[in-house]
């Protein structure tokens, strides 16, 4: 099973994580996410490039980039998402294309662990971006190529139109006037770099939403559908039990039996 990791289009967003056995199945976003390992080795599969962190190993993954992270026996690692905003210079070698560029060599040993940690510490938003800007150049001193990724930018454009707008009526023929792309390509561009096609994708967003606001709201479950762009509550009841496997009453009672796996 992927993770779709949603809301991205936040600025000036860090997400700071350190993990004994890291295990954390594929999942993509469009923010960049950094990698080191303490200790002990972290095997990652970026785009389906397999290759292994040993301690004191760092990588870099790039926006749109489908990975994952195992530990076989041991791992102590840092894990570091941050939004495109903080390496804006970075982002033009790989932003308003229809290629993606690829790492020659995904995995750099430049970090100290010193740097790492007065990262986490500080406060002062130009230091944060000096130490970003240190992890984009050593990823990228080994060179990079271009890779025929199917238009990886405009399944990006489509992320977030659909994240500001799944409560309204939204349609792949209204998107591909929108966008002005023929809708088969539209279609197979998204699902072929995400691996789920637009409809599904968007469900997953909508009930995503609606069972945050069936944990939090006491508004009723015929409006928490409507305002999530479900059409009817018939709709909502059913595509709810198909992929929670539980009613959104039930949830509603109980929101731990029926919790959907993804990240906002």
């Amino acid at each position: 099973m992927k993770k779709y990791e949603f809301n991205h289009s936040k600025n000036n967003t860090i997400h700071h994580q350190e993990d004994t056995n890291l295990n954390f199945e594929k999942h993509l976003h469009t923010n960049l996410e950094f990698i080191h390992v303490y200790d002990g080795e972290l095997v990652v599969d970026c785009e389906d490039r397999i290759y292994t962190l040993r301690s004191g190993d760092s990588s870099l993954i790039l926006p749109n980039e489908l990975h994952s992270y195992t530990t076989t026996k041991f791992s102590k690692s840092y894990l570091c998402v941050f939004s495109q905003d903080f390496v804006n210079s970075f982002n033009g070698i790989f932003i308003n294309s229809n290629h993606s560029i690829q790492f020659s060599n995904p995995v750099f040993s430049n970090l100290k662990v010193s740097d790492i940690y007065e990262f986490k510490q500080t406060d002062c938003f130009y230091l944060k971006k000096s130490f970003l800007y240190k992890v984009c150049s050593f990823a990228i001193s080994a060179g990079y190529n271009r890779v025929n990724k199917k238009n990886d930018r405009l399944s990006s454009i489509i992320l977030d139109y659909i994240h500001l707008n799944y409560s309204k009526k939204i349609n792949i023929l209204d998107l591909s006037k929108k966008f002005n792309y023929n809708h088969k390509y539209l279609s197979s561009c998204f699902s072929c770099n995400l691996g789920i096609n637009i409809v599904d994708y968007l469900t997953l967003v909508r009930l995503y939403n609606a069972q945050k606001d069936l944990r939090n709201s006491t508004e009723s479950i015929t409006q928490i559908a409507l305002n999530n762009g479900f059409g009817s509550i018939r709709n909502f009841n059913r595509c709810f039990k198909e992929k929670c496997n539980i009613s959104p009453t039930e949830y509603r009672k109980n929101p731990i039996l029926g919790q959907l796996d993804l990240n906002y």
